[in-house]
């Protein structure tokens, strides 16, 4: 897991236990880590909404009251009902892994079943005149004589792919509204750079390649099926000027029918891939494709 420094592991269960308030949840994850055999103290850190019907709560876990280290736990709760829990243990609680794995019923994630799952579900959003700017990890400061793009994995070729040789490229212009998981957007960005499409008829993907693992400069990182990643951009500009470093300049991808945290900034590396593998946020129970008409946010199966 060198892509999430200090954390041991993740365990990812799919439920679907009814509720009415922070408490039910609470009792709920309770007795689930009574179940493992554990104790200790569990307290409700907070919760925000995710879109119009999904709330996500967070908890801390602490096996000894006076510990510094805890077990992260993030709950998803679809209306009024609990549809996942996640156990993210650090290092230095193996005692804690061991015991969650010994206790919990995990079935191994196949995200083919959410990329079938095509109903619609309404999930209103709350359009906003400008962009929150997320950098879960601070910004890279990458300069645009620095910058550049690695292709890898199941392709016949492995372009590297420096700034100047993609301002030499077809530039395509775009006007689209920018949409956030959580729930916000804003109306109408404009955006100008080179499609991806380009870069996958330069490497050509083998046959087998059903993935794109993507990172950036900040090791932030997101996978997209191929078919999507084709629909993108690899964006230089914003409105007129290049794109500023706190929305991912010099260059960051940019996918209009996914939600914003597939759009992966200070783009660094695509691995074209067979395998389904978790980014940043899949690994915390986001989808794996994130198609903003499904309202797809998190994993259901």
């Amino acid at each position: 897991m060198e892509e999430w420094p200090g954390i041991l592991a993740v365990y990812d269960c799919p439920v679907n236990v009814v509720f009415n308030d922070v408490e039910d949840v609470k009792s709920f994850v309770e007795g689930v880590l009574k179940g493992a055999g554990l104790e200790g103290v569990l307290e409700f850190s907070s919760n925000e909404a995710i879109g119009s019907r999904t709330v996500l709560f967070r908890l801390h876990f602490k096996p000894v009251a006076s510990a510094r280290e805890y077990v992260g736990i993030r709950v998803v709760a679809v209306d009024n009902v609990v549809a996942r829990v996640l156990f993210v243990v650090p290092r230095e609680l193996e005692s804690v892994s061991r015991a969650l794995e010994s206790g919990l019923t995990i079935g191994r994630y196949n995200p083919d079943k959410d990329m079938n799952e095509t109903t619609q579900v309404a999930d209103q959003q709350v359009y906003i005149p400008y962009p929150v700017i997320y950098a879960v990890r601070g910004v890279p400061r990458v300069q645009p004589s620095e910058w550049y793009l690695e292709v890898a994995g199941l392709v016949e070729n492995s372009p590297i792919l420096h700034y100047n040789d993609l301002v030499k490229m077809p530039m395509a212009s775009i006007t689209t509204d920018f949409h956030c998981v959580t729930g916000w957007s804003v109306r109408s960005v404009r955006l100008r750079g080179v499609e991806t499409r380009l870069v996958t008829e330069l490497a050509k993907p083998l046959k087998e390649a059903r993935w794109v693992y993507i990172t950036g400069y900040d090791s932030y990182s997101a996978i997209v099926p191929v078919n999507e990643f084709s629909k993108g951009v690899l964006v230089l500009y914003m409105g007129d000027k290049p794109l500023p470093p706190e929305h991912g300049g010099p260059v960051r991808l940019f996918f209009p029918g996914l939600y914003g945290w597939k759009s992966v900034k200070w783009v660094k590396r695509l691995e074209f891939t067979s395998e389904y593998r978790d980014g940043y946020w899949e690994v915390m129970g986001y989808h794996p494709r994130g198609r903003v008409e499904n309202s797809e946010r998190f994993k259901r199966f």
